[in-house]
């Protein structure tokens, strides 16, 4: 991995990745070459960066401690990144919850040797973060001799008699919110400070409901805003580009199968208007199956909603509003890009009919 710092290139064997920033999201179907790009770049670090960490996409395995685990770990660190090079790894969230007492140690390190000057830091914070992407669980830290590492309660159950949830009753997206939890704060406090680090997280949604997506981008947006890292993060869903669209040091890249290079781009006033059409809105539902119609502004919209409601069904649009005639055309480029790498094929009755300009 070549990585020329003055433009933000990185070459890697089949494809050159372009104008990066801080945060990246790498959007495309499946196949399109996601999970190899981000493979390669955890693989071949030719420009010697500091802490480079692979977050595999089909994370398997109960969320519990297994001392075992942790000793393999400790033993052999290169067992769990080997372990995760593979598009699945079944132990996965087994090593998260080791990971958990590794997070533990090295805060609790860093606190006795006082490297930190903020008196009210301690590892509760930590504890504060993760439970802050949970709706209806948190998560407890056991005595201090215990080996289970943390337990799971009810949210806001404070009686003193109310037993932990078993950890195997806990929903997957729960399970995975805490897993991915863990692992980011782990890598933030392994970085290096005086190199750059980067972080690879391949399909950061699965298991996850969109609201919880993007409180998760919100979380890594919080965890790294000050650090020397680079996150690339390959996905198919909108709700995490949705997530990251304020973010003024975040670019995204779309990507289609054999394509040469990606070039990434701020997430402009077009994505902002155009991803409801795909259902990154909480409020809104999936519509990529119904042609997009861009119109001028908000009267337009409501005209074209009022056409679909009373056409009994003979009018299937999703109207969008771009604000002025002169910005349709920016918003039938930015739109044809992310059709182009999301979108399924479509059905033959609406070939080349995804897109309509409403210019009257």
């Amino acid at each position: 991995m070549a990585n020329n710092n003055d433009r933000n290139i990185l070459k890697l064997s089949k494809t050159e990745l372009v104008n990066y920033n801080q945060i990246n999201i790498l959007l495309g179907k499946n196949g399109s070459g996601k999970s190899s790009i981000l493979r390669e770049m955890a693989d071949h670090p030719q420009n010697k960066p500091g802490i480079v960490r692979y977050i595999s996409p089909e994370r398997g395995g109960a969320l519990q401690h297994n001392s075992s685990v942790l000793d393999a770990i400790d033993s052999n660190p290169a067992r769990m990144v080997n372990s995760r090079k593979k598009n699945q790894c079944l132990e996965f969230r087994t090593q998260s919850a080791a990971q958990y007492s590794r997070l533990e140690y090295i805060v609790l390190r860093e606190i006795e040797k006082d490297k930190r000057k903020d008196h009210d830091y301690d590892f509760y914070r930590y504890l504060e973060q993760i439970n802050s992407l949970l709706e209806n669980i948190e998560i407890r830290r056991t005595a201090i001799f215990s080996k289970k590492g943390f337990e799971v309660y009810e949210k806001n159950s404070n009686n003193a008699h109310v037993q932990p949830i078993p950890i195997t009753e806990i929903s997957s997206g729960e399970s995975e919110l805490i897993s991915l939890a863990i692992e980011c704060m782990v890598f933030e406090m392994e970085c290096e400070s005086d190199k750059e680090n980067y972080l690879l997280v391949d399909e950061l949604d699965v298991h996850l409901h969109p609201d919880s997506q993007v409180k998760l981008c919100e979380f890594i947006i919080n965890l790294f805003k000050t650090k020397n890292i680079k996150i690339f993060i390959a996905t198919h869903s909108t709700p995490i580009l949705a997530g990251f669209s304020d973010e003024l040091n975040v670019h995204v890249g779309f990507i289609k199968k054999g394509q040469a290079e990606v070039k990434f781009n701020p997430i402009s006033e077009e994505y902002k208007n155009i991803l409801p059409v795909f259902g990154a809105h909480p409020l809104s539902s999936i519509f990529n199956k119904n042609p997009i119609l861009l119109v001028e502004g908000d009267d337009d919209v409501r005209i074209w909603q009022k056409v679909v409601r009373s056409s009994g069904g003979a009018v299937n649009l999703y109207p969008c509003a771009v604000g002025s005639e002169t910005k349709l055309k920016k918003h039938e480029e930015v739109a044809n890009k992310i059709l182009t790498a999301i979108s399924v094929i479509p059905h033959p009755a609406r070939k080349n009919f995804h897109l309509i300009l409403d210019t009257n």
